[in-house]
């Protein structure tokens, strides 16, 4: 989630949910995680006084390179595990199973 949030800053809660095809309560819950942590903010948003949009904070951003390198190698691991084409299968099949939920 955290990754979605740097990657793309200002997403409404509810857009969030979507976008990583969760519930609204889950996305709430996950959110309060990550503010406890001091990892994102919530505003209120300039186009929906009842919306909130969610932002990275300074240290969220600091750890945005760690991040990605530890996505990197967790991936990279079950590539090693599963072999290159069977973890690709797999991605594809989620993906395909994602849109098909949507």
């Amino acid at each position: 989630m955290l990754r979605v949030i740097l990657t793309k800053p200002g997403h409404h809660q509810i857009e969030l949910a979507k976008e990583m095809n969760i519930t609204k309560p889950t996305a709430s819950r996950s959110l309060d995680g990550l503010a406890q942590l001091g990892l994102i903010e919530r505003r209120g948003s300039n186009k929906d006084s009842r919306g909130v949009q969610i932002f990275p904070t300074n240290p969220a951003l600091q750890i945005f390179d760690e991040l990605n390198a530890a996505s990197g190698e967790v991936t990279k691991k079950f590539k090693s595990l599963l072999g290159a084409e069977e973890f690709d299968g797999i991605v594809s099949r989620l993906r395909t199973i994602s849109s098909a939920i949507d």
